[in-house]
């Protein structure tokens, strides 16, 4: 069989000519790192020195798979047989040169592959800085914060300091409204991207003079747009009509057009003089949304009856169809201010812009002091190391004669400071000299705007190249990642969904088409699954809904694809969209594989080890203490605590120690209470084994265990969690003196563990997708709105290579700086593009198939357009949606709306008869993650589940069990979720909760004898009495029949192991035979009928009657 060539073959033979500079467009599974390697493999065949290639990417994971994928070649280049296929073949025949010319010059690479320079940028900086370090100004190589933002809130706060005698900081707490607070988070802010505008600010009257040209600049390329676009011959049709419509609004009290009064008839100037015209245009021809016009009234200038108003009616009218565009553009220059900069603005940016410098020199402060930079002063330092384009520093030199080839993968996401620095090391070069550049990327995968990638900068040395140098443009079309039916829907689609022409300033890409090389597979390729939101349905059943069948794509998806490593991905936009799926597949048992989506700080387990830490570092953290003590471990009442330290204001350490000594005071007060209080103490308070050679990480470990953590949270997940803690403890305090804010900020970049088996399903979001691939991919929670940009402190744009400026609205101002709205909506629209390309990366991923998982709204029967801004608004003219018919609508409604209401808190905790059980303190070497594995929980887990069956059960009774059925049933599991968690379950308890409750219903709506009691006409659920005492009585189910009342009670008591069932059935009635006779005795002097009572026993499915002479007995 003769193996198909790529339709783009002859481009990427072209790219591996290594006497050419290339820049290659490399779309989603086009195999770009195969391009890259093979590029430096045929680059070895004939440089003097493997050094003289750099290969430069943007995260270490995909420098060491570039870095071993050319090793991996070359060794295959080693065997004298050549491949089968071709692009192995291709690879093949590179490497062997490459091994001829290692051999010829000796650099013995496969021993040292340290000599294949493959760096990150972050790593290339770094290792400039460490180079020259007086040149770099850095004095050495300080160390990489983990968490920057700590030395940005030292900055923000220095400079806070200087309010007395800085007038530029005065200024700016002025215009903020002096909310401290906020100009923080905004100085914060402003430094973690502070290579956007600090280098361009160091002047700040040649900025102020630069921004005032570029803004006359935009503004005119906006008019000159609308001018082009505006309707033919629209000035001498129009300007009679406003002349007349200027007139007769200029006898009312406001006049909005009076400047068009004098309108000539000559199409308006694309100059800022005449924005005023232009304002005054839109004002008569556009509504307040931005749409033409449909209407006309005396209030815009056209009284009833006039000629005017019939010839503007009929204009409108002869465009109405036809105005979208000319009329979005006009809508845009109605929102521009009529002057370039104002006096007011000009005082504020000067302010902003001092006030940030002075911001970024403490921060410069801040990193001397700690010995400690961020990623961007390190990119800073080593471009200023290579000093500038007419005094080069001697490195830069001496790079310019060792570097000859530069490739450079995902220049997609190259950032400003980074295309400077790609600049310095090119400085010089030519066409012809010897010295290549090869970038490679996709700008339609152009997704980290938010790490300050600037997808214009690629169309940008596209066009123009860099330094003069010309890069030779190439494009690849092949897809060998997915099949046909996948590639073929993505093109059809999103070349409608992408913009239809570049804009290198807005970052606007249009689509290119794609080819298949895999042929196209069985079935739908791609299929949408609306998950409907009806009126009157609850948005939680709808959300437990698309969860369900999510977790049934799942479960195909995984049966479908039995031998594959990446069987099935969930992608999501954010974190937040996922709901409860991931606890929902953990549940049905499916392994689960989260990347960076779970904080470790919002799993239960880790809260109440982190709060033992705190106890245990800081004695007087009284908080800590007593949460520690509330917690499962210890699990004492809030009575009990309140009774022990609620008057005491001694350390809780201390009051342990008073009420231990005080055994026979306490012991009778607190009743079964003191034990569990006792052995906790004793444990908390035992430093006899904690000594100077002991970590302190090992200690807490040591108390965690014979506490009974590891018992209580027994999961292979929560281990992991629990060694990460430790793990943390250990590098931020080794000897115990733990500060509890660091311990907190670095609990919030740590996340929970997930499943470590190899077929799972993985869940993502988009962004961290981008470079996988997987056989099927879910995209769940389309819907869903994207979380909106918060305005900066001062916005910073770019045209045409210049910075735009716009300062943040003053706190107290209603409505936003036109200058700054302007700049605003300008990122808007780059945020609309990138989300377009985020939905490509992630359609994209998919192998085999793609499902789209999204709530539909639906009003009377007919689809609602989803939520503008949602990924799902890009698809929605894609499909055809076909809503439930509006019975099944009103069948679908939720029980939700009444939903079963149950209260009190419910105490989770170790039962009492299992302390007695629990290990002793042991070193952190004894423990194991299976510890205490079968334990058992206190009987309030029971209680908060009958507590809640037992109002599901009400709500079915009262129901007639009309509507009720397995599925019904089913759908509710996750409302029951969160009751069980409002009883005060952890999750973990009330997703096994709500499959007990479940199982229980069910039991009793499948059996005779339920549906006859939840369906009887005369049945009364929970009915209230009042005992003889005055107590309140409340009966299950009371039955009226033609002899009398009939009392049932519902129990979810368990039938022990190898209990006979008469014994059971004697047991059940000999516990509940007292409160039974006290109902049928109420019931009975209501109206003198007979009651006989009998208990339904949920666990079984038993019914248990009394004996009608034993009740009378008992009575």
């Amino acid at each position: 069989m003769i193996e198909r060539r790529p339709s783009d073959f002859e481009a990427r033979a072209q790219a591996l000519r290594p006497d050419k500079s290339f820049i290659i467009q490399a779309p989603a599974g086009s195999g770009k790192t195969e391009l890259l390697t093979d590029r430096i493999l045929a680059l070895l065949g004939g440089v003097t020195k493997p050094e003289e290639i750099l290969a430069i990417t943007f995260t270490r994971k995909a420098a060491a798979e570039m870095h071993a994928r050319v090793l991996r070649k070359l060794r295959a280049g080693l065997s004298e047989q050549e491949p089968a296929s071709a692009h192995e073949k291709n690879s093949w025949r590179l490497a062997r040169a490459a091994l001829a010319r290692n051999e010829q010059q000796g650099w013995d690479l496969l021993n040292h592959p340290a000599r294949l320079k493959v760096r990150t940028i972050d790593a290339f900086c770094a290792q400039l800085v460490r180079s020259m370090p007086w040149m770099s100004a850095m004095g050495g190589m300080p160390g990489i914060a983990d968490n920057p933002e700590q030395l940005y809130l030292q900055a923000a706060r220095r400079l806070l300091e200087h309010v007395d005698h800085n007038e530029s900081v005065q200024d700016v707490l002025l215009h903020m409204d002096i909310d401290l607070g906020s100009v923080e988070r905004l100085i914060v802010d402003m430094l973690a991207r502070r290579d956007q505008w600090l280098q361009e600010t160091v002047d700040t009257q040649a900025a102020m003079t630069q921004l005032r040209v570029a803004l006359r600049d935009v503004m005119e390329q906006k008019l000159d747009a609308l001018a082009e676009a505006m309707p033919f011959s629209y000035a001498s049709e129009l300007a009679p009509i406003a002349r007349l419509a200027a007139a007769s609004q200029a006898e009312t009290a406001v006049c909005m057009l009076d400047a068009l009064m004098d309108w000539d008839g000559e199409p308006l100037a694309s100059s800022v003089e005449t924005l005023p015209q232009w304002h005054a245009l839109s004002r008569l021809l556009l509504t307040g949304s931005g749409g033409l016009r449909k209407r006309l009234t005396v209030k815009e200038g056209f009284p009833a009856k006039s000629a005017h108003k019939q010839a503007m009616q009929d204009w409108l009218d002869a465009w109405q169809s036809d105005s979208e565009h000319w009329a979005g553009l006009l809508a845009e220059i109605s929102a521009l201010p009529l002057e370039v900069l104002s006096e007011r603005q000009e005082k504020i940016i000067r302010s902003l812009l001092e006030t940030l410098k002075l911001a970024a020199a403490e921060l410069t402060l801040v990193f001397r002091e700690e010995k400690q930079v961020d990623f961007i002063e390190i990119a800073q330092r080593a471009a200023l190391a290579l000093g500038y384009t007419d005094d080069p520093t001697d490195m830069l030199l001496k790079l310019d004669a060792r570097i000859s080839h530069i490739l450079i993968d995902e220049f997609q996401d190259t950032s400003q400071i980074q295309i400077q620095l790609i600049e310095k090391l090119t400085l010089g070069w030519s066409p012809g000299d010897g010295r290549t550049l090869f970038l490679v990327g996709d700008p339609m995968q152009s997704i980290y705007r938010f790490r300050k990638a600037d997808v214009g900068l690629f169309l940008s040395v596209a066009n123009e190249g860099i330094n003069g140098l010309a890069l030779e443009k190439l494009v690849l079309t092949e897809n060998f990642r997915s099949q046909a039916g996948v590639v073929n829907w993505v093109n059809q689609s999103f070349s409608r969904v992408f913009p239809e022409y570049d804009d290198l300033t807005l970052g606007a890409i249009r689509y290119t088409d794609s080819v298949a090389f895999n042929p196209a597979a069985e079935g739908p390729a791609v299929r949408l699954h609306p998950v409907y939101q009806l009126e009157g349905k609850d948005t939680q059943e709808v959300q437990a809904q698309a969860e369900q069948l999510t977790l049934e794509l799942v479960r195909a998806a995984l049966a479908a694809n039995p031998d594959s490593d990446h069987p099935v991905a969930i992608l999501v936009k954010a974190r937040t969209h996922l709901g409860a799926l991931m606890l929902l597949m953990q549940r049905h048992g499916i392994p689960v594989r989260a990347v960076e989506l779970n904080p470790i700080r919002a799993e239960q387990s880790v809260t109440d080890l982190v709060q033992l830490i705190r106890a245990l570092a800081h004695p007087a953290d009284r908080v800590a203490w007593l949460s520690v003590l509330r917690s499962p471990v210890c699990g004492l009442t809030l009575k009990a605590l309140t009774h022990l330290f609620g008057d005491s204001r001694d350390t809780i350490a201390f009051r342990l120690q008073t009420v231990l000594a005080r055994e026979a005071e306490f012991a009778p007060l607190l009743g079964d209470e003191w034990p569990r209080l006792q052995r906790c103490a004793r444990i908390l308070l035992d430093r006899s084994h904690l000594t100077a050679d002991i970590a302190f990480s090992s200690h807490v470990e040591s108390v965690w265990r014979a506490l009974g953590g590891y018992g209580v949270y027994a999961s292979d997940t929560a281990f992991a969690d629990f060694q990460a803690v430790f793990d943390l403890v250990d590098r931020l305090a080794p000897y115990g003196d733990l500060n509890p804010a660091d311990l907190e900020d670095a609990l919030a970049r740590l996340y929970s563990a997930t499943s470590a088996q190899q077929r799972a399903v993985e869940i993502m979001t988009m962004h961290k997708s981008k470079g996988l691939e997987f056989e099927e991919v879910i995209l769940y929670g389309l819907h869903r709105r994207p979380r909106a940009d918060t305005a900066p402190l001062l916005r910073f744009e770019r045209n045409r290579n210049r910075l735009l400026m716009g300062p943040i609205k003053p706190k107290a101002a209603e409505e936003t700086d036109k200058l700054s709205a302007m700049l605003g909506a300008m990122e808007k629209r780059r945020s609309d593009y990138e989300l377009d390309r985020l939905l490509y990366v992630a359609a994209t991923r998919a192998r085999q198939r793609l499902h789209l998982v999204s709530q539909v709204q639906c009003k009377q029967g007919q689809v609602v357009d989803p939520p503008r801004g949602s990924l799902l608004s890009r698809l929605f003219s894609l499909f055809e949606f076909t809503p439930p018919e509006p019975q099944a609508q009103q069948e679908a409604a939720t029980a939700d709306a009444a939903t079963p209401g149950v209260q009190g808190p419910v105490l989770s905790r170790i039962a009492t008869a299992a302390l007695g059980q629990l290990p002793v303190v042991s070193d952190r070497s004894a423990i194991t993650g299976s510890a205490g594995s079968g334990w058992q929980f206190d009987d309030k887990y029971e209680a908060s589940i009958g507590t809640v069956a037992h109002a599901w059960l009400a709500r079915i009774g009262q129901d007639r069990m009309r509507g009720w059925d397995e599925a019904r049933l089913h759908a509710a599991q996750e409302v029951i979720v969160r009751q069980l968690e409002n009883e005060g379950l952890r999750q973990s308890q009330a997703r096994s909760g709500a499959q007990r409750v479940y199982e229980l219903l069910s039991r009793c709506v499948a059996s005779e004898k339920g549906r006859w009691l939840l369906s009887h006409d005369q049945a009364r659920q929970e009915l209230s009495l009042t005992s003889a005492d005055g107590k309140l009585l409340i009966v299950d189910v009371a039955v009226s029949t033609e002899t009398g009342w009939l009392v049932v009670d519902f129990k979810t008591g368990v039938r022990r192991e190898h209990e006979p069932q008469d014994v059971f059935e004697a047991r059940m009635r000999d516990t509940y035979r007292l409160q039974l006779q006290g109902y049928c005795e109420r019931l009975s002097q209501m109206d003198g009928r007979d009651a006989t009572a009998a208990i339904f026993a949920l666990d079984t499915g038993d019914w248990i009657e009394f004996d009608p002479v034993l009740l009378t007995q008992a009575r």
